[in-house]
């Protein structure tokens, strides 16, 4: 029907029948399409009222094209597919335009971030531009701006556009988890490399001891020396340092050893020169204090010599120790055919020889364990309390052929112990005019370190002695016989 203006209480007038509608229920209720000519878009305005039979005919709902509040029915705005159109073409990706009339209808719409908002601007400052002052807003997921559409002067309307940063931020986001997901994967990394650098810095270091431990001999010896490396980085300048060192301390031992050597041959000659001097003297008619500086310097020849044979003693103990010449023989046999010698040589000196455990025959140099009796029994003997015997003990004890010599006399001193066994190292402190190298107990341990085993001395738990102990490995000895 054709309605009267606002004025006349929208009254209808006619019936038109170029204005078709459909009605069609609903799950939820009803629909109602409407079928009208364009050229009344503008001109016609619609309303839809809700009338209950149970209501006495009264309206309980009512929805047309007019704005909420008014009395009046609205209009009907279409827009333009052509706007619409170009506005799109304008747009870019996750941009909006729209534009919007005087009235505040919007005419037309286009972008990728449209959405189903109404016809009515949905921001306070988007129509605010129509006063010719460009507006701008920002929200949580989007930025909005508003110019007004003018010509000669007069508003026409207000173009608005905004564009979606729910893109940008889920976006940022994402990079934000990726560079922290990529920060935890190059801490982990960097730790792996660090821990594979220090596993590999280890590694090479260990190699570095082994190989240097390698050119030491069980005596103490260099045979040998560290490879070259050519300075690749710190560990092989540490190499080439070390064989450096190894190779100067190599050539200084070597010194030491020969000096010996050298000594001995340069003072042999005048030695044996000053003894046929002496001793063509001697059945000279003398004087009788020139008899006895004669005396004293055949007793200092005798001395010198003395001491020259101890020092090539060492020299010649060295190079006898041959491991190819090892053989099996029976330890108890040796100790007990050593101990008749000693009670012919000391005829006012007990000895005692103990058996406390029996062993298999053992395998090394029995003549080399002989002289290394012979030493420790020496020594023994020359600090032992005389009337008290010496006594020697044979038994085992974790894996090892223990030999052990004790004598009652005086104790060790705490400070010299642990430096017993050096070469030239003595602690005799009587008078006895004896010559006293301190080889005697540096050969001894030359021997049982040859063998593989170790020597060491102590006070006896009484207090009233020491004991020489020597243990020799059972499992390295008669393994050997396989």
């Amino acid at each position: 029907y054709l309605v009267t203006g606002a004025d006349e209480g929208n009254r209808a007038v006619r019936e038109d029948t170029d204005i078709e509608a459909f009605w069609a229920n609903t799950d939820n209720g009803y629909r109602v399409e409407l079928r009208l000519p364009l050229s009344g878009i503008g001109h016609i305005v619609f309303s839809v009222t809700n009338v209950e039979h149970n209501s006495g005919g009264r309206p309980v709902a009512t929805a047309s094209t007019a704005k909420p509040g008014d009395a009046a029915a609205g209009r009907l705005i279409r827009s333009s597919k052509a706007l619409s159109s170009l506005l799109s073409e304008l747009a870019q990706q996750d941009e909006t335009f729209e534009v919007y009339d005087t009235a505040q209808h919007r005419l037309g719409i286009g972008g990728s971030g449209m959405s189903d908002t109404g016809y009515a601007p949905q921001n306070a400052d988007t129509f605010a531009a129509i006063d010719g002052v460009p507006r701008s807003s920002s929200g949580e997921n989007q930025v909005r701006a508003s110019v007004a559409l003018t010509q000669s002067g007069k508003a026409l309307g207000v173009l608005s556009g905004y564009q979606s940063i729910r893109a940008q931020m889920d976006d940022l986001r994402t990079w934000r988890d990726m560079t922290t997901v990529g920060a935890a994967i190059l801490a982990l990394v960097a730790l792996a490399l660090a821990a594979a650098w220090g596993k590999l810095l280890g590694s090479r270091i260990e190699r570095v001891a082994k190989a240097f431990d390698g050119i030491i001999d069980s005596r103490g010896r260099i045979r040998g020396s560290l490879p070259a490396t050519g300075h690749l980085d710190e560990v092989d300048k540490l190499v080439d340092t070390l064989g450096d060192a190894s190779n100067r301390m190599a050539q200084y031992t070597d010194h030491l050893e020969n000096l010996s050597v050298r000594l001995t041959h340069e003072l042999r000659t005048p030695l044996t020169v000053i003894r046929s001097s002496l001793d063509n003297l001697e059945p000279a008619n003398l004087p009788g204090e020139a008899s006895v500086y004669v005396s004293r310097a055949g007793e200092g020849v005798r001395q010198l010599s003395s001491i020259l044979s101890n020092m090539t003693e060492a020299t010649r103990l060295e190079e006898s120790l041959d491991p190819a010449e090892q053989e099996y023989f029976d330890l108890e046999e040796v100790v007990r055919g050593c101990v008749r010698g000693y009670e012919v040589a000391w005829p006012n000196r007990a000895f005692e020889v103990v058996v406390e455990s029996k062993f298999d025959k053992i395998f090394g140099l029995p003549e080399l364990i002989a002289q290394m009796l012979d030493k420790l029994v020496s020594n023994a003997n020359e600090f032992g309390e005389p009337g008290t015997p010496i006594r020697v003990l044979i038994s085992t004890g974790d894996g090892d052929a223990i030999l052990r010599v004790i004598n009652e006399g005086p104790s060790l001193p705490d400070q010299v112990s642990r430096h017993l066994f050096e070469r030239m190292v003595s602690v005799r402190s009587r008078a006895d005019g004896a010559t006293h190298l301190g080889l005697g107990l540096y050969l001894a341990r030359m021997i049982a370190t040859f063998h593989g085993g170790r020597i060491d001395a102590s006070n006896t738990p009484d207090g009233l002695g020491v004991a020489v102990t020597v243990r020799l490995p059972l499992l390295r000895m008669i393994g050997r016989r396989d």
